[in-house]
């Protein structure tokens, strides 16, 4: 994996756990992970997670809350 490849993965952690934990807008925690461009962000986020930043914070509240279909 390469650094740059690394550090990414990184982000896209830290904000998948800011979605799960909080309510920010995706905007701010976009920004807040080092990212400049909130249509990257989410094409990026998607492609590691499979979803995009809203529908992941939607699926990780129905989980914590045993909702989950």
């Amino acid at each position: 994996m390469s650094f740059f490849a690394y550090v990414l993965e990184y982000r896209i952690n830290m904000a998948a756990e800011r979605l799960a934990l909080t309510e920010d807008p995706v905007s701010d925690i976009c920004f807040a992970c080092g990212f400049n461009d909130p249509s990257y962000f989410t094409r990026k986020f998607r492609q590691q997670t499979g979803l995009a930043p809203k529908e992941y914070r939607k699926a990780a509240r129905d989980a914590a809350l045993g909702t989950a279909p």
